[in-house]
């Protein structure tokens, strides 16, 4: 079950971070008229954001502090964990 849980969150950041990728690139090809749109501005800042997220969540496992009882595969250490939470905190930001 930990390594189910230490793996989900892999996959899942991994196609949102293409998914936001494409968005970016959609945009940023017809930037000229695109831009000039605030829905578009707005899409793709929130997509900026998520990116960040999401290269966060495909990253969580290896960030948590080695020797967590509750984590399988924890790599990180506490400065790890503390740019996790910050850049989590700013995709959840995103959400509002």
């Amino acid at each position: 079950q930990k390594i189910a849980l230490a793996i989900l969150p892999i996959f899942s950041g991994l196609l949102s971070l293409l998914g936001s990728s494409c968005i970016i690139y959609i945009i940023g090809n017809d930037r000229k008229r695109k831009l000039r749109s605030t829905y578009h501005r707005l899409i793709l800042g929130m997509s900026v954001v998520d990116i960040c997220n999401s290269t966060v969540m495909a990253l969580s496992v290896l960030m948590v502090p080695k020797g967590d009882p509750y984590s399988w595969g924890a790599l990180g250490n506490q400065t790890t964990c503390n740019v996790q939470g910050f850049f989590g905190g700013l995709g959840a930001a995103n959400l509002f």
